[in-house]
């Protein structure tokens, strides 16, 4: 219970805090270590429950780290030149990526 609260007030501050401006860009050193370290860790913590390698579960969790910044940021950019608001795009960029986290997660127990 105490681990589905803790996701799930990391996940509230998430979405709080990427929507402010003085929150460095997620692709550059500052913005995209943390992602990087928290993706790698989840998906550590998630093998660990299913009794899978972890080092490979590091490198996915990483490198979808990567993948998932790099693709919200040209998302961000494509909705931005086609005139959708900020909030409305960031709010769906969440949206995708917490049913493709929820997605990875079903079935693990």
């Amino acid at each position: 219970m105490v681990s589905r609260i803790a996701v799930g007030s990391a996940a509230i501050g998430e979405l709080v805090a990427d929507k402010r401006p003085e929150v460095p860009s997620r692709l550059s050193v500052p913005g995209l270590v943390p992602r990087v370290l928290l993706g790698s860790t989840a998906a550590v913590l998630l093998a660990r429950r299913t009794h899978n390698g972890v080092i490979t579960a590091a490198l996915v969790g990483a490198g979808a780290s990567v993948g998932g910044a790099i693709v919200g940021a040209a998302w961000r950019q494509a909705a931005a030149d086609t005139g959708i608001p900020a909030l409305p795009a960031a709010i769906g960029e969440d949206a995708l990526s917490y049913g493709l986290a929820f997605a990875a997660c079903v079935g693990t127990g």
